[in-house]
């Protein structure tokens, strides 16, 4: 039986507090502050997000262009709220938004789909970057061969592998294996003691 832990949702000042750290945080895709069974009008107790630098003053640019109507919006909501700039009310809503967005990230089956086929797809780009560099590793090994060079390919060879042995890569080591053996120079493996 899995052991269940107690999560309690946060009072009103550590929300604030959080909202206002948030900046040093990497993406979360479980927010602390807003659930999928809070009431939207939860989001409206938090207090403003203005920051524009993290505590070691860090910041970065993000810029995007919107219709002269949200503009508008923006502009009214500066003058009639707590905010100075533009930008602060620009830093709540990507605030607000963020939390909105991890929410879908995490419960619509759609949003979940695609995660799933964005990591299959990356595995697989990173699967065929991975055999594409070995063969061109082992192409080399090919050349060094026919140019009479076996003993230098050896050593290259065997430097390669004590590197993926050496990293706990046992996929990119045997797809170096594969690849050696596809150029058909198995003998340099029988020479660097690899089968």
């Amino acid at each position: 039986m899995a052991k269940t832990t107690a999560v309690t949702k946060p009072t009103a000042a550590q929300a604030t507090a959080q909202a206002n750290s948030w900046g040093t945080q990497s993406w979360q895709t479980d927010s602390p502050l807003f659930t999928i069974d809070d009431p939207i009008s939860n989001l409206t107790k938090l207090a403003p997000y203005k920051k524009s630098e993290d505590k070691k003053g860090h910041s970065s640019p993000l810029q995007a262009w919107f219709p002269k109507d949200m503009m508008r919006r923006v502009s009214k909501i500066k003058e009639s709220g707590p905010y100075t700039t533009n930008g602060d009310v620009a830093r709540d809503a990507m605030w607000i938004g963020m939390m909105v967005l991890e929410l879908r990230y995490n419960s619509d089956p759609e949003w979940i789909l695609f995660q799933q086929l964005t990591r299959l797809n990356n595995d697989a780009l990173w699967m065929a970057a991975m055999f594409e560099e070995e063969d061109e590793f082992v192409d080399q090994l090919d050349s060094f061969c026919a140019n009479k060079e076996e003993d230098t390919a050896v050593e290259m060879l065997v430097g390669r592998f004590n590197l993926l042995v050496g990293s706990g890569n046992q996929r990119r080591k045997d797809a170096l294996v594969d690849s050696v053996r596809k150029h058909r120079l198995s003998h340099l493996l029988e020479k660097c003691n690899v089968r």
